[in-house]
This record gives C-alpha cells, structure tokens and sequence, in this order.
C-alpha cells in the first residue's frame, strides 16, 4: 500500500469518527458535565482536608456511598418511566428492622433475612405501582402515603428495642476482596449491571419510551401499566438492597436508619442529569451524583463543619441542578 493510500484510508476512517464523538458527546452532556463537576470538587477536598488523601479514607467514602448508590439506582429507573418513590427511605428503615428481628447468627438464619428483607422492596413496590395504575394518581402522592404507612410498620415490627444484626453477617459486605472494598464493587457492579439492563433490554427501553411519552408508548402496543408496575418494583428491591446493605454495616435494627435516603436518593439522581419529567438520564449520572455528595459530607466531617451545614448544602446542590438541567433543556 503506497504512502498516499494509507493517507487516505486513515482520512476515511476519523472522518465518520468526529461526528459519532460530538453525538455521544450531545447526547451524554449531562452525565460528562456531572463527572467533571465531581472531578473539580475531588481536588479540592483534597486541598482542603489532608485526611481526605489518606488511603484509609478511601473505604470509608465506599461504605458511605454504597447503600445511597443502590437506592439511586431505583429512584432512577422510577424517574426515567416518568414516577418518582418517595417511599424508598421507609422501605430501608423496614427491611433493615425485618432483617434485625429475624436473623440469627447461622447461615441459613442470614439468607432468609435478606430474602425477607428483599421481600420487603418487591412489596412496597408491588403496592405503589398498583395503586399508581389502578386509580391513576400521582406517584408523589402514592409514595408520599406509602412512605408514612412503611414507616409505621418500621415502627411496629421493632418489637424489641435491642435487635441487632449478628457481627458474622457484616464481612460479606464491608470486608476486602483481593485487597479491594466490597462496596466499591458492590457499587460499580451494581451501576454496570443497571446500565446493561437500562441500555440493552427490552424493559430497559420501554422504561425510557414510557417516560418520554407514555401515550404514543401506550399507542405503539406496548403495556405501560406493567412497565410502570415493574418500574416500581425494580426501585423497591433496590432500597431493600441498600438496606441489606445499611444492616450490614450498622447492625442496628434502627426503624429511622433510612430516613433521609429519599430526599438523598431524589437529590442525587436530579444532579446526575435525570430528568424529573422522564425519559432521560443516565445511573453513571447518578453514580458522579452519588460521590459528589458522599465526598461533600467526607470532607465536611473531617473538617469539622456542623452536620446541619449538610441539609443547607444538599438543598443547594438539588436547587442547583434543576437551575441548571432546567435552563440547558430550555435552550
């Protein structure tokens, strides 16, 4: 092949190559913004904060991070078919208090307490989404109730005061393996396998077409109660997961334990680029979402700032992102 020819073929191929980047680019501007905010804010915990670099401090932001990433997740896929699960924090608070009164330090005893504790999500989703497509109300509304009803059960199973989680259960889930943080690949494996659902399957998809339109989704053939119902669902047993999760890590059968992952789980997904009205965003948006909140309060900590000061910070964060998202739709 002569000089002028491989020239040419090399021409040929990065011709088609730019306009595929800028359309990925155009197309995940949201998700790519969101990285390199977290990026930016990365650097200058570090700055900030010598503790921050410590390599102990790597696990910590893990185990903080893992259980909101599992609930992010859920609320996304709720989002993405248009909904929102105001509930998912009191479906942490039971499944943690179910798995508490149940397990005992066996085996077997563990499994079945995180069946039941999965159990749990599966159901509460089972009753939101039916309701949703039963009396046709709002999901804020439904979710807003059910999250008040969890919440009572929470309440209610916590029969005795002192359960607790036995300490055999907490090292399949916060231990090392092969030297790296079970959270950390509880988290990247939970987004990877999330993100391969949402992109590549055919639940994922109608998830995304529900959510843009649910009435040409309705038109073209495809059942959208049983969409939104699985959408539900799905966003349950994930916040049962994060409470699976919480359980291990705490062992304290607290009924308040998930209080603020709602408002967290909600806050993160809008910053990473999900839409409020559906059909769009992305859980690697959720994920930047997700570090950029837990690192927020990591550094806040080490520096000593009143927790107080972390509600006023979620809240601008959240004010922010739809500020932002909003004006980008606009245009």
């Amino acid at each position: 092949m002569t000089a002028q020819s491989t020239l040419s073929a090399t021409t040929t191929t990065a011709a088609p190559t730019r306009p595929r980047l800028r359309a990925f680019v155009k197309r995940n501007r949201n998700t790519l913004l969101i990285w390199i905010v977290l990026i930016i804010i990365t650097i200058i915990a570090a700055l900030i904060s010598e503790s921050f670099t410590n390599p102990r401090n790597f696990p910590n932001i893990m185990r903080q991070s893992a259980a909101l990433m599992l609930v992010g997740i859920g609320q996304t896929i709720i989002m993405l078919a248009g909904g929102i699960d105001l509930s998912a924090g009191s479906t942490v608070s039971l499944t943690v208090v179910v798995m508490a009164a149940l397990m005992k330090p066996t085996p077997e005893s563990m499994i079945a307490s995180v069946l039941a504790g999965l159990g749990v999500g599966l159901i509460v989703g089972f009753i939101n989404g039916t309701v949703v497509n039963r009396f046709k109300l709002a999901p804020f509304m439904v979710t807003l109730a059910t999250l008040s009803l969890v919440q009572g059960l929470a309440l209610q199973f916590r029969q005795n005061p002192q359960a607790t989680i036995p300490r055999e259960f907490s090292p399949f889930f916060i231990d090392e393996l092969f030297g790296v943080p079970i959270p950390f690949l509880i988290i990247i494996g939970s987004t990877v396998i999330a993100w391969l659902g949402l992109r590549y399957t055919r639940l994922g998809r109608h998830i995304y077409a529900v959510g843009s339109n649910e009435a040409a989704t309705r038109l073209s053939g495809m059942s959208t109660n049983r969409i939104k119902l699985l959408a539900f669902m799905l966003s349950g047993l994930l916040a049962s997961m994060g409470g699976v999760f919480l359980a291990a890590r705490s062992r304290a059968g607290d009924p308040f334990i998930g209080e603020s992952f709602a408002f967290d789980a909600i806050t993160v997904t809008i910053l990473g680029g999900t839409s409020l009205t559906g059909g769009s965003g992305s859980v690697w948006g959720t994920l930047a979402g997700v570090w950029i909140l837990t690192i927020l309060s990591n550094v806040l900590n080490l520096t000593g700032v009143p927790a107080n000061w972390q509600f006023v910070l979620k809240g601008v964060l959240l004010v922010a992102a739809v500020m932002v998202y909003g004006r980008r739709r606009a245009s």
